[in-house]
């Protein structure tokens, strides 16, 4: 099951770091999202469980490419085992809107990753969702599905 919790978890996290490139009048709001997104990689790439357990809410869940629904200990357990190898991460057509304290995100990565030395690598489109509470934004859940060729 690990293998794509992490790899969901660093998708929709990395989504809005493109955020300041594709749009130039970013709102506060965009802004410490982008903060709370570059934390969260870091936090994935050092296995940092504790920044990641106050990143993540409590009540998160996210359904990951296979279907697998997760929860903040899922994640926490996968991050602390150190399956995740990344390679590199490009995103693209990013979009965040705001709903006052409450953030999606949806977005499209390309990702070269390998999970338990299993290769994930791949085309991703995502969706996070955010709240912010007592002046601080979490993660309350993430939804990431392969991309493929649609036929019209």
């Amino acid at each position: 099951m690990k293998s794509f919790l992490l790899l969901s978890a660093l998708v929709v996290g990395s989504l809005s770091c493109s955020m300041g490139r594709e749009n130039q009048s970013v709102s506060k709001a965009e802004r410490e999202l982008l903060q709370l997104e570059r934390s969260l990689i870091a936090a994935i790439q050092t296995k940092d469980t504790e920044k990641l357990a106050g990143i993540w809410a409590d009540e998160y869940l996210g359904t990951a490419p296979d279907g697998r629904v997760v929860n903040k200990a899922d994640l926490l357990s996968a991050v602390k085992g150190g399956a995740l190898a990344l390679e590199s991460l490009e995103v693209a057509d990013l979009r965040v809107r705001l709903f006052g304290d409450v953030a999606v995100m949806t977005g499209h990565a390309a990702v070269k990753a390998s999970v338990d030395n299993e290769d994930y690598s791949g085309s991703y489109r995502g969706t996070g969702i955010f709240i912010k509470r007592q002046g601080r934004w979490e993660v309350i859940g993430v939804q990431v599905g392969p991309t493929r060729k649609c036929v019209p």
